[in-house]
């Protein structure tokens, strides 16, 4: 008996929309945590961290301006940032979202 052959179906890969803002990217690492940042030119500052707003996700004052210090020490505002961070502790994350934050103005610039 011949077995009937069987076509393999072809998974279509669906495609996610793409933004039509144009944004810059960086990276920051410390000991084991990994940030990875995208800035965009806004009407107003915002920054999102893991879904969360910045004073949620880093609820001291000192962790919360070492995450936004490149913008401070540049003076620059209107710009939102999105960022997803994970690994390490609270004070190693907001390192690397600074690292993260200062690479991609060095992308923008």
């Amino acid at each position: 008996m011949e077995k009937p052959k069987t076509k393999a179906k072809a998974k279509k890969k669906e495609s996610k929309p793409v933004s039509k803002e144009h944004y810059f990217e960086g990276l920051g690492r410390r000991k084991t945590s990994v940030a990875r940042v995208r800035i965009v030119k806004g009407i107003r500052d915002e920054v999102i961290i893991n879904g969360r707003e910045l004073a949620k996700y880093f609820p001291l004052q000192k962790q919360s301006n070492t995450a936004i210090s490149p913008f401070k020490q540049l003076s620059l505002k209107g710009y939102k940032t999105s960022v997803k961070v994970s690994g390490g502790g609270v004070s190693s994350q907001a390192e690397a979202v600074r690292l993260g934050v200062s690479r991609a103005l060095v992308i923008m610039d």
